[in-house]
């Protein structure tokens, strides 16, 4: 069969992202500042250069290659993909990545806003299941590589106990030295203590992590206590999924 008879194909022959691109309100707005405030002009020019960029054209590219990939693997009929993505909620989740990737995200996390997409594309239902998909755009935008390595580590620990529709008992996360366990495990990410508690706060500020109250008897007087939530957990396993069907790493 020849390449323009695969729907895959024919879908990566033109953008999947809306109608509209970010370009001309961006050359508005900075026309605009360049008239009233002049002396800012060489910095607006740098970002004018990245705008009219072919890496930037280099990214959404990727972005729309990814999400035909994955769509594709998590069994979806590939045909209907272009469809899909016409409804008001896809074109509102799908702007937030491609203005993300517009104002300079790089190609990683373009890999990764199209997990999310994807995801939610084939498996999303709800108006909430959009707005978590955008939250999450945003999040990885955001988060640092390490961060999301010490979302990966709470998921590692703690995914079996942060289950859907199920009770989760604050003394589950401590039984059997469970949250010891994770906190000596920790050192293994390579980075200080100190460092991994900020990452993990960092993490609850985007409602990826929750932290407890801590119990001196079981982890001791100078730990802390955090655990994943059922959004960090949605998110990881999104991003594992992906991983499954490109085989690039979500945190690397």
């Amino acid at each position: 069969m020849g390449k323009i008879d695969d729907p895959a194909e024919k879908l990566r022959e033109h953008y999947l992202v809306p109608s509209y691109t970010p370009d001309k309100l961006a050359l508005g707005a900075t026309s605009a500042l360049l008239r009233n405030i002049p002396h800012i002009g060489w910095v607006l020019g740098k970002v004018m250069d990245f705008i009219k960029s072919k890496d930037k054209d280099e990214k959404l590219s990727s972005f729309n290659n990814q999400l035909v990939e994955l769509y594709q693997g998590l069994g979806k009929d590939v045909e209907s993909l272009e469809e899909q993505l016409s409804s008001p909620e896809h074109i509102q989740m799908v702007a937030v990545a491609v203005e993300r990737i517009f104002w300079g995200a790089n190609e990683r996390k373009a890999k990764r806003f199209a997990a999310v997409v994807a995801s939610t594309v084939a498996f999303g239902k709800k108006d909430q299941d959009f707005e978590d998909a955008a939250s999450f755009i945003r999040a990885l935008d955001e988060l640092s590589e390490d961060d999301l390595r010490v979302l990966t580590h709470l998921h590692k620990h703690q995914s079996d106990i942060v289950r859907e529709n199920h009770a989760m008992p604050y003394n589950s996360f401590f039984h059997d030295n469970r949250m010891r366990t994770m906190l000596e495990q920790a050192a293994n990410l390579g980075i200080q203590m100190d460092e991994f508690y900020a990452r993990c706060g960092r993490l609850t500020g985007y409602g990826l992590a929750i932290p407890l109250e801590r119990r001196p008897d079981v982890i001791g007087p100078d730990s802390f206590a955090f655990r994943i939530t059922l959004l960090g957990k949605r998110l990881i396993e999104i991003l594992l999924k992906a991983e499954n069907i490109s085989g690039n790493h979500p945190t690397g």
